[in-house]
């Protein structure tokens, strides 16, 4: 498969039943986002990813690595929120699981709850892109910010501490285009629980990116990857189309 994926399913190359935070891209155009996680309304299944990577929901979403086909957006169905970021994929079979681990990576996670981080609270993104790890900590809560000429919002503010001495959660870890629409966790190595979906690269950046990036995508030339982001609540981006549900396994 395309950059050593691995022939099954994986974080680069999903496959049905899909999960949160694998590298997906727009057929025969090649717009490279992540999706969030897994939802439900009644009997039908939908994978999240952000309103930017698409603005007119146009377009049919593959696996980026294996080219699996996931699914489309109804916009008619007002499954497109560009005030919120939002947007859903619609596909006939997913699950309640997170990718954990690098751009490759074979082991998922189970989705436990979904909660609305705090102030100082750690954050890492399952990034489609950058892979999993990379710890921020929110440094601003309900703030709004700019997409493509929309106020967003409203979400959080996440940053790197570099002071910040806890063995638990290293202040480290970059996120970069192409991670937009993964899903921002905490937790543990058998759950995780969802605290929000990666929007914008915010003001701080470097010239490193995450070690366990996909290989076919190096971030800026100039400024390198982000280390901070903004992030919508799950609660508000989910709320923002009637009925949905998480999944959870």
């Amino acid at each position: 498969m395309a950059n050593g994926c691995p022939p099954t399913y994986a974080r680069c190359g999903d496959s049905a039943p899909f999960f949160g935070g694998s590298l997906i891209s727009l057929r025969t155009v090649g717009t490279v986002c992540a999706t969030g996680v897994s939802l439900a309304a009644g009997t039908y299944n939908y994978m999240s990813t952000d309103w930017h990577c698409s603005p007119y929901g146009t377009g049919t979403w593959v696996a980026r690595d294996s080219g699996n086909v996931i699914g489309t957006v109804n916009v008619a169905a007002g499954h497109v929120q560009a005030a919120r970021d939002f947007m859903i994929i619609g596909t006939p079979s997913n699950t309640g699981k997170i990718w954990f681990g690098d751009w490759k990576t074979q082991t998922s996670i189970r989705v436990g709850s979904v909660v609305r981080p705090g102030l100082g609270d750690p954050v890492t993104c399952s990034c489609g892109v950058s892979g999993s790890g990379h710890y921020q900590y929110i440094g601003i809560v309900d703030v709004e910010w700019n997409i493509r000429g929309r106020v967003i919002g409203k979400g959080f503010y996440a940053e790197q501490y570099d002071d910040r001495d806890d063995p638990d959660y290293p202040a480290t870890g970059w996120v970069q285009p192409g991670d937009s629409g993964s899903p921002l966790v905490s937790g543990g190595s058998s759950y995780d629980v969802l605290q929000g979906f990666l929007s914008a690269g915010g003001v701080g950046s470097g010239p490193i990116c995450a070690p366990g990036r996909h290989p076919g995508f190096d971030g800026d030339p100039d400024d390198g990857c982000y280390t901070e982001y903004y992030a919508m609540y799950p609660d508000v981006a989910i709320g923002s189309i009637g009925g949905l549900k998480v999944k959870t396994s």
